[in-house]
């Protein structure tokens, strides 16, 4: 999952984000619960969580 959301470009807004997180629990089938998908969107922003753990 952390290549996947390495590869996510900066540039795009907040509902690419939500996006590609339902995309990680629909598709990929990521252990991620609903009520936590806010979260992990919000965690790999380009502006909070990504760099900040770099």
């Amino acid at each position: 999952m952390a290549d996947y959301v390495a590869m996510l470009p900066a540039t795009k807004g907040q509902v690419f984000r939500d996006a590609a997180v339902a995309k990680m629990i629909k598709v990929y089938r990521a252990p991620i619960a609903d009520e936590q998908a806010k979260a992990v969107a919000a965690y790999i922003s380009p502006d909070t969580g990504r760099e900040a753990a770099r």
